[in-house]
């Protein structure tokens, strides 16, 4: 752990020991910032999701919490009661309303631009264009102009589904485009949980090696277009050279083994005009692909992923369970701690070995978004993601007496926007399913806020480029200005408990929105939901 970084847990505790006297003086100067700040969030969220749901040309402005919605292009009744059922969904929203003169009667579509292509024949021959209401089939000579209802490609379908963030990404690093080959082709695509559930060391070494990745996507795509029924029982030449062996399940399912890994297709026949696609609940490996290492055959070992840290493997005696039992539940919530060593007494464990070990489970808790500590025949090894450059000092400081230690980490991607919103929907559901709950009128978090702290602290650390704004709420009961204070007081305390777990203190940003967001159930204001925690992630 760094110097700077003490200095700034101290510094930030310090300001939440602070009383409300200072804060409120502070938080009454800036009160117009706020809700300009909550105006333009609203704004760019609200033209988020209407972009997402295929709506351009469209523009959102909010007095408040209220928001007027404007366009270029007309769009019809139908499409405005879609689009005002949209925004009234986006959180913070408390009313919408559609310009009049954004709404036509006529047949418009918004869902998708023309292409350059298409725009250029319609400038160049109008007379060819189908007029609203006409029938198509009366014009055999000529295309639909509306392409909304043209099949789009398999590369589009990928880019616009958001479970396959993590698969454009791969692409993105391998540095050509895998996803969108001339002429037809089927693709097994991995989805985001996919990709996530690769051993930290194999997805450390991919992340690494444009190379490796471009090799593994080849290994999911095959020449031609082939549904789920025509795919042939047995091997499956894939466009890297090596094969896959496809086979039925005895419950129905198609799945594909290459190497030790045995893939699910979870959804089939997603067709384009290029080809189709298959969604698989694992990443296909080729069985000779060369990562780079050795497997590893640890003796004991500690997996930290997603807020959680299991331990695995043999210890000689209690006290060395006991030792790194106690330095994990240090780190973590004993609920975030998954304890699976076996005691034999025959071990070849030493003493040293488990302490070190347990150094290695505090710096791989706090100074890596994910990875792996174990000992190894060979000595003691941790592999994973890193956090930042100020991490990797962390770690050599705090092991630099572990002799023979090998250290094989990589630097965290930096996040797409897609994985960006992923990280900011995952933490808001941590939130909702285990709330961060406060002393009355205080700022201290309650003990049971402790497991939760840990699984936002692991979403946070997942990519770099991006900055989490971590949002306080309260009810509307009271005072609307010390409200805002609480609600700035608590944020912070939230951010210096993620600092704690090793989130770099520049990823992070406090902000106290009081009272300006409360949640109405019914009619009525649902007071204990509206005491909350939320958060925004942006890319830098």
């Amino acid at each position: 752990m760094t110097s700077e970084r003490v200095v700034l847990r101290r510094y930030r505790r310090r300001i939440i020991g602070w009383g409300a006297g200072l804060g409120l003086v502070v938080l009454i100067v800036g009160a117009v910032i706020t809700l300009v700040r909550v105006e333009n969030d609203l704004e760019r969220r609200t033209e988020d999701r209407l972009t997402a749901l295929g709506y351009g040309g469209l523009a959102a402005s909010f007095d408040g919490q209220d928001g007027t919605i404007a366009c270029a292009t007309p769009v019809t009744p139908a499409d405005a009661e879609i689009i005002q059922a949209e925004v009234s969904d986006v959180r913070g929203v408390r009313s919408v309303t559609i310009e009049e003169a954004c709404v036509s009667a006529e047949p418009v579509s918004t869902m998708a631009p023309p292409t350059e292509s298409a725009a250029s024949a319609d400038a160049e021959e109008p007379a060819d264009a189908i007029a609203p209401g006409e029938d198509v089939d009366a014009a055999p000579d000529s295309a639909p102009t509306n392409i909304a209802e043209a099949p789009g490609t398999i590369g589009e379908l990928i880019a616009t589904d958001p479970q396959f963030s993590a698969l454009r990404s791969a692409a993105a690093l391998a540095g050509r485009d895998e996803i969108d080959a001339p002429g037809s082709f089927t693709i097994f695509a991995p989805t985001n949980d996919a990709f996530g559930a690769l051993d930290p060391s194999v997805a450390g070494e991919l992340n690494a090696d444009p190379r490796l990745m471009a090799t593994v996507l080849a290994h999911h795509v095959i020449d031609g277009a082939v549904t789920a029924a025509e795919l042939p029982s047995g091997p499956v030449e894939m466009t890297d050279g090596t094969s896959v062996s496809v086979s039925l399940s005895d419950t129905g399912v198609v799945e594909l083994t290459s190497g030790d890994v045995v893939a699910q297709v979870t959804t089939a026949d997603l067709t384009g005009s290029d080809g189709v696609l298959h969604v698989i609940d694992q990443v296909l490996l080729p069985a000779d692909l060369d990562l780079g290492f050795d497997e590893p055959d640890p003796l004991t070992a500690a997996m930290y992923r997603d807020g959680q840290l299991t331990l695995d493997g043999v210890v000689a005696d209690d006290s060395q369970q006991g030792g790194l039992v106690g330095v994990s539940t240090t780190r973590l919530d004993p609920d975030n701690v998954i304890d699976q060593l076996q005691i034999d007494p025959a071990s070849a464990i030493e003493a040293g070995q488990a302490f070190g070990l347990a150094v290695l489970i505090d710096v791989l808790v706090v100074e890596l978004a994910e990875g792996v500590a174990s000992i190894e025949p060979g000595g003691l090894v941790l592999r994973g993601t890193v956090v930042d450059n100020a991490s990797r000092d962390a770690i050599a400081t705090a092991t630099a007496d572990l002799s023979g230690l090998v250290v094989d980490v990589v630097d965290r991607p930096t996040a797409t926007p897609e994985q960006a919103a992923n990280v900011a929907a995952a933490m808001n559901d941590d939130l909702v399913t285990q709330p961060i709950e406060f002393a009355p009128d205080s700022a201290q978090p309650l003990d049971s806020a402790i497991a939760t702290f840990d699984l936002l602290a692991a979403e946070a650390k997942r990519y770099g480029g991006v900055v989490v704004t971590v949002e306080g709420h309260t009810d509307t009961s009271g005072d609307a200005d010390t409200n805002e204070v609480l609600s700035q007081l608590r944020a912070e305390a939230v951010v210096a408990a993620l600092i704690d777990r090793g989130v770099p203190a520049d990823d992070l940003v406090a902000l106290g929105l009081g009272e300006t967001d409360p949640l109405i159930v019914d009619g009525e204001e649902d007071a204990a939901a509206s005491r909350r925690v939320t958060v925004v992630v942006e890319l830098r």
